[in-house]
């Protein structure tokens, strides 16, 4: 039977404001952005621009991806 983890409340906009600040998406923050994804059926245009951000710094090697 899988473990359940529970996930902090933290808004997509806090989780890349940190992913950024420190040029890194670890395994959990990857998690917290597929969790805050998945529970909102409806992404604001924030929310798009920040998201859109992270994939672009990641394209240009300005963010490391984390392996478990």
């Amino acid at each position: 039977m899988p473990t359940q983890t529970h996930l902090p409340n933290i808004s997509i906009e806090q989780l890349v404001e940190r992913i950024l600040m420190f040029r890194q998406i670890s395994p959990i923050d990857q998690q917290l952005l597929r969790s805050a994804l998945m529970s909102k059926p409806n992404l604001s245009d924030s929310e798009r621009r920040s998201i859109a951000r992270v994939f672009q710094a990641v394209q240009q090697g300005r963010i490391v991806i984390i392996a478990n």
